[in-house]
């Protein structure tokens, strides 16, 4: 087992997360990881790392069918924004960029719920690994993660 899934596994434990980590074959991307486990689109948990001007690492969680906006999610912020590099990802988060997931990161970071995400009634986020999803309420996703809902998503 890898390290990143045992961060993961871990950190369900430890917050009495009512979650399962489910293997699937892979998944690069959420439509792929949508097909895999049969769900909707909207059901998937997109984990997108920004980064500010002053080096602060944040966790955008959206739903699979929303994009962020960056300029909107700056100005929530009140920091200027921009997608974190991969090799930054690796380094703060301990994840690769397919496998980041809302759990099991080396070090703290603030993690803000699409406001639509937090809505449903179950949700597929990565699990640390390409081949691993966390399958949970989104509602105690975000109360158990200490995370805050906001609308960040782009307007179609």
């Amino acid at each position: 087992m890898s390290e990143s899934l045992k961060r993961v596994k871990q950190e369900v434990i430890e917050l009495s997360l009512d979650a399962d980590v489910v293997e699937i074959k892979t998944a690069k991307s959420s439509a792929e990881a949508a097909a895999e486990i049969s769900c909707k689109l909207e059901e998937i948990a997109k984990s997108i790392v920004l980064k500010s001007e002053t080096d602060n690492y944040y966790l955008f969680i959206c739903s699979g069918i929303h994009k962020v906006d960056i300029k909107k999610a700056g100005l929530l912020i009140s920091e200027d924004l921009k997608v974190a590099k991969p090799s930054e990802i690796r380094d703060f988060t301990g994840f690769a960029i397919v496998g980041v997931s809302p759990l099991g990161h080396k070090n703290k970071i603030a993690k803000i719920y699409d406001d639509y995400l937090v809505n449903l009634d179950l949700v597929y986020a990565a699990a640390g690994t390409p081949k691993h999803v966390l399958r949970c309420k989104p509602d105690q996703l975000l109360k158990k993660t200490k995370g805050i809902a906001l609308d960040f998503i782009k307007e179609s």
